[in-house]
């Protein structure tokens, strides 16, 4: 058994994906023969397995920061990069030999059907976010929507052998909305005692906070999340900080929404961290406004360290993981965050629920196994 890892990179700071990638890929057996075939050459986590780097085409800068104004532009250097990308793929499992490949996330999915069209490989795909919520007029690696909604489950409902995601609703998303019927779901594979060892360093804040983490984006939502913050202030007249690690696109508004409302000395800002847990661990509550998600590490983080859970009722994942869940709105999220606040039976019910994930889904040796049995197409 010879397993290709088709992936974008190994990076830890791009995503949780690569970080989880990494977590999983070192725990496989040794006598797991697998090989990365990554698409950027960013190589920072752990990894056992050699790594090639598969020929992309290197997108001009104005397109990428543009995508979406040029978009007849952005489609057509989003085409050929596939195109570009399948060949070189193809060529290298060629070469290597490889009998099954393990396609991580949607577009390197159907890099990977494409590329074994007509050769006896067996592909699982592991898909990772909600497709509904995801593609929506974005153009991830700047394709169109189709592409990902109607083109990929075709080719996934003809060629894939085993379609693995993330939580129980992402699998029941694609059966139901997309007849995939070769899916199960396993949960992320994560280093509990790393964690938790991890979290326990020391900080510089003293104040209480409450904590949110992650990409500063349209689905992490954090505007809804400062409203809410707002409201605890304004109206319950908490006194924790709020505490936001993370970068990305939409940082500058954030800050800007801070300035707003006036909570400049009352949100901390912090860029992202080779040891977010050392803050998560000391956090009240972990505050979460995001619109969508496949299954939230960090909500997983929050169970391994104890931290009580408040989140949007979002797909996927959220009540899975969590027990105090609200509409979509600021201002029930800030009334279900200070009731949680104030009831130390309400964030133990939440420690406890959690607990319960740990003991049923994130057993390394069960996650394994589940995995080991996946490649056994």
């Amino acid at each position: 058994m010879k397993i290709g890892i088709l992936f974008h990179s190994l990076d830890r700071f791009a995503g949780g994906v690569d970080n989880r990638l990494s977590d999983l890929e070192i725990s496989f057996p040794e006598n797991l023969q697998r090989e990365f075939l990554l698409f950027k050459k960013s190589v920072s986590l752990p990894h056992k397995g050699d790594i090639t780097f598969v020929q992309s085409l290197k997108i001009p800068s104005w397109i990428l920061k543009n995508k979406l104004t040029l978009k007849p532009f952005a489609i057509f250097f989003g085409f050929l990069n596939l195109f570009i990308r399948i060949y070189s793929t193809r060529r290298l499992i060629e070469q290597k030999k490889f009998d099954k490949i393990l396609a991580i996330d949607d577009y390197f999915v159907l890099i990977a059907i494409l590329a074994t069209f007509r050769k006896n490989i067996c592909i699982i795909a592991s898909v990772r976010n909600n497709w509904d919520d995801m593609y929506n007029g974005t153009l991830i690696h700047l394709l169109p929507d189709f592409m990902y909604k109607r083109v990929l489950p075709f080719l996934m409902r003809k060629y894939v052998k085993h379609v693995h995601t993330v939580s129980k609703c992402l699998s029941n998303e694609l059966k139901k909305n997309y007849n995939i019927k070769q899916c199960i779901y396993i949960y992320n594979l994560f280093d509990i005692k790393k964690i938790q060892l991890k979290a326990k360093d020391q900080i510089e804040i003293k104040e209480p906070f409450l904590i949110n983490i992650g990409h500063f984006n349209r689905q992490k939502n954090q505007k809804d999340l400062l409203k809410t913050y707002y409201i605890l202030k304004k109206e319950f007249e908490i006194k924790h900080k709020l505490l936001l690690i993370g970068d990305g696109s939409l940082k500058k508004d954030i800050i800007k929404e801070v300035e707003f409302y006036n909570l400049t000395d009352e949100v901390i800002f912090l860029n992202q961290k080779d040891n977010p847990y050392k803050y998560l661990k000391r956090a009240s509550l972990y505050l979460s406004t995001s619109l969508f998600e496949g299954l939230p590490a960090v909500f997983i983080e929050s169970i391994i360290l104890e931290v009580p859970i408040v989140t949007y009722n979002f797909k996927c994942g959220a009540n899975e993981l969590a027990i105090h869940l609200t509409d979509k709105n600021p201002k029930s999220l800030a009334i279900k965050a200070n009731e949680v606040l104030q009831d130390i039976s309400l964030q133990k019910s939440s420690i406890l629920f959690g607990k319960k994930i740990i003991e049923q889904e994130l057993q390394k040796e069960k996650i394994i196994n589940k995995w080991m049995e996946l490649f056994k197409c």
